[in-house]
Formats: structure tokens, sequence, C-alpha cells
């Protein structure tokens, strides 16, 4: 699959510049001539496999990130009428004023050349999804489902014809919110059968005009950019609850707005009136606040996330190390692991040494005095802090050897399912992993990065995780 990146009809404010604190900054890249940019800001931008993607109503071009300290512009394209860009691979797929989506191959971004239209109705609006070859597309027409496989002959499925104001995924899901008070389940773990699970009527009030979103386990988060508050949808098998919500309340001053949200596994970064960047823990269902990075009198609007790297833009295109908030310690014990080469201490974070790992074999714990990838550990924290590790290189595939009884594992730096247990007869699931908050085992259906879970193994067996 090559690298894809879509456009969408969009218009908002610009914000104007940005500065942020030594601890975070890696890297910028300056456009030469700011006063080529109107409105003196970027709309949007979109990061994937080391090249960010920038766009402003009048305008596109393409930053080469793959050293995000000394990143370069690898192109600026003017009189191009694009309002959001998703990347993905190395094409580009731009929605344009009055038209549909148009995709473009972008390996040579000096030189882009349109591929197709694909086949849809103009839509305001939208909202993206994209899994794979399939991407999952939202708006006042409705919901659409597009094949991309062949990017040269998308072709697009119509999944339901009203208005849906969000969609966002979690797991093998895509949860829906119609304008209609409709609140919809979609499985989409296999493209060949889309199906809804779950469709409930609520009653709510709200109204949101272009909000943003996310879904984490049961709960969906809808807010509205104009004002940081919005709802929380929780979810079962048989009805779904809608609740005001309002995470920021007690944070910052009413008359700020929400610019941009993303969710990486559980964590949740939140831009809020363009000079602080919020981190927030998504296994709470409150959304804890875990810390708030500066961001200077000028701030960002909108921003993507790649790896453990932060990219934000408006005259100047700027990147930011974020992975001490890769991974949370409560206070009192917590579950880790270590993704990376090589070897880390205990001096991060408020850690009380030593840590421990666990002995399936001798079915005792073993003191560590350094953490290295593969094994999960105890760790006690004296308080709530981030945790920091200084790593070699990541590590995108761990290979485990599980004893009969209890392992307990660590995985690999990217999210891994733990489906790819299911046919090994030797496994028992689920995973557990510790909740510090509740002071208690959680089943898990994947494994996250720095995480330690324990897995239960009826006999030896090799597994691998990537």
């Amino acid at each position: 699959m090559k690298r894809l990146a879509f456009v969408l009809l969009f218009i908002a404010t610009i914000a104007f510049g940005q500065a942020v604190g030594d601890a975070f900054f890696v890297g910028e890249a300056t456009i030469t001539d700011p006063y080529l940019i109107p409105y003196r800001g970027f709309w949007d931008l979109s990061v994937s496999g080391g090249m960010a993607y920038f766009t402003n109503l009048t305008f596109y071009g393409v930053y080469d990130m793959k050293d995000p300290v000394n990143p370069e512009i690898n192109a600026f394209l003017s009189e191009i009428e694009f309002y959001k860009v998703q990347a993905i691979d190395d094409q580009l797929c731009s929605f344009l004023s009055g038209h549909g989506p148009v995709v473009h191959d972008f390996s040579d971004p000096e030189a882009p050349v349109e591929i197709s239209e694909i086949p849809t109705p103009s839509v305001s609006r939208t909202h993206i999804v994209e899994r794979g070859d399939r991407l999952f597309l939202a708006g006042t027409r409705g919901l659409y489902a597009i094949d991309i496989s062949e990017p040269d002959s998308p072709v697009t499925d119509v999944l339901f014809r009203e208005f849906m104001v969000a969609i966002a995924d979690y797991e093998d899901y895509l949860y829906c919110l119609s304008s209609e008070n409709r609140f919809l389940k979609l499985d989409i773990s296999d493209p060949e059968t889309l199906g809804v699970i779950s469709s409930f009527d609520f009653e709510s009030g709200f109204g949101f005009f272009d909000p943003l979103c996310f879904a984490y386990e049961n709960r969906f988060y809808i807010f509205d950019r104009s004002v940081p508050m919005g709802y929380m949808f929780t979810f079962t098998d048989s009805a779904v609850h809608a609740t005001p919500f309002y995470p920021f309340t007690d944070l910052i001053i009413t008359e700020l707005s929400l610019f941009d949200i993303k969710r990486v596994d559980n964590l949740i970064i939140a831009s809020l009136s363009s000079d602080q960047l919020y981190i927030l823990d998504a296994s709470t269902p409150s959304l804890e606040l875990l810390s708030v990075i500066p961001l200077g009198p000028c701030g960002l609007w909108y921003f993507d996330i790649e790896d453990h790297y932060l990219y934000s833009g408006c005259l100047s295109l700027q990147v930011l190390d974020i992975s001490c908030y890769t991974d949370r310690l409560k206070r009192g014990w917590n579950l880790v692991s270590y993704p990376f080469t090589g070897s880390t201490d205990l001096s991060f974070g408020d850690i009380v040494a030593p840590a421990y790992s666990y002995d399936t074999e001798t079915g005792g714990y073993v003191e560590e005095d350094t953490l290295t990838r593969g094994k999960g550990y105890w760790v006690l924290a004296d308080d709530n802090s981030t945790l920091c590790y200084d790593w070699d290189e990541e590590v995108t595939r761990i290979e485990h050897t599980l004893y009969p009884g209890w392992n307990l594992i660590g995985g690999p730096v990217q999210t891994v399912s733990a489906t790819v247990l299911e046919d090994i007869p030797e496994i028992i699931l689920p995973i557990y992993t510790f909740d510090p908050l509740t002071g208690s085992f959680v089943s898990r259906k994947a494994f996250f990065p720095f995480y330690g879970y324990f897995v239960l193994a009826t006999d030896t067996v090799d597994v691998v995780l990537e």
C-alpha cells in the first residue's frame, strides 16, 4: 500500500506562530517566505512514514520528517483549494471545494499526479476513519465505505444515507453518531461483511458544528470545538447512555476553544486555546489530566502524531518529543515493560527500586535493577508521574517462550491485538494487566506498549508478538 493523504473541505480560524519549552522541542522547519501562507497559518497537517503534509486553503506542501531533529521542506505548491489532510502511505487523496475526493499519487512530492476521483457526492463537515485499504467517510450526505486497495479505481459503498455527526474507531468497531439521535456500532474487522451490531435511539438536546471525537473501550466522546464541553456515550449490548461531559471545566477559563484532539492507545492529547497541550488518560472515564505542556502565546491549531513525536505548525512546522507521556505511573504498584533494545535503569519517574519480574518456572519474583525488552515488571511509584525512558532502538517484534502457568511479559513498541494468541491451544485468554487506580487486575484485548501483561499457558509454547 502506498502513502495516501486525504484532504477534506473544512473552514476555521488560524492560530499564529508557536513556541515551546526546550524539554519537548526537537526540531523545526521554516518556510522561507512566511507571507506566502494566507491567513498566516496551517489549516491542517498529517504525518505518515516520516513525511508531513500540510494545507491551507490555497496551498499544500510536504516536509521530510525522517530526521525529526532536522526536518526539511520537500515541496510547496500554491493555488490548490485543500482544506483538510490525512496521510496514509505515498499518495494524496484530496477533497476539493464543491467536489468529491480526488486521489493523487504523491510518491514524487514535487510532482503529484492525480490518479482518480472517489465516487462519492460532495460532503461537508466530514470525518474519516482509515483501516488498512478501507476508508470510512462520514458527513452531511451519509456514511460511506471506500475500498482503496486499487487507488486508480476506488470502490464506494453507501452504508447509511443520513447525516453522520461524527465517527470514531476502537479495535474492530466503528462508532457512529447521527443527527437523528441514533448511535450505531459497526463491526469492521472483515471488510467483506460490514454490519451493524447495535443501533440505539436516545434523547439528547445537544448540537455540534464540526465536532471532535474519539472512542475508547465502551465509551465514545464527542466535543464541540467552540467550547471545551461535550458528551460521553457509554454503551452496553442493550443500551447507550449520553451524559454531558466537561473534562476541562476545572482546568481552564470558560472562553477557550478545543482546537484538536487525538487518541494514541490510551493517551488523549488535546490542544486548547492554541497555547496549551493537554495530556489525558483515556483509561479513566473522567479523562484524568496527566500534564499540561505550555506552547507559548501563539501555539498550534492542528497537530498529528507519529511514533513518539508530535508535529504541529503555523508559520513553521515544529516537532515535539512526547515520549514522557507514552505511559504513566500511578502512585503504588504498576505493571510496565520496556519495548526497546538495550536496557534502562530505574532512575525515571518516582520509582522505588527494585523492580520485580516473574519467573514462571520457579513460581517466584526476581528483583531487577534494570528493565529489558520482553519482560513485564512490577514497579512501585511514590507518586503519580510520567514515565520517561532513555532508549536505543524501538523493538517491533518480540519472541517469547511461555511456560505452564502465568507468564509476565511485555509487547513491542506498537499495539498488538491479543487475537494473535487465539489459535494457540496452549494459551488461555484473556490476558491481564494491573489497574493501579482500582488495585485490581483487568483483562485486555491487546498488548499496549509500555505495559506488562500476565498470560496463562497450559504447556511450554513459543509465541511472537509483532
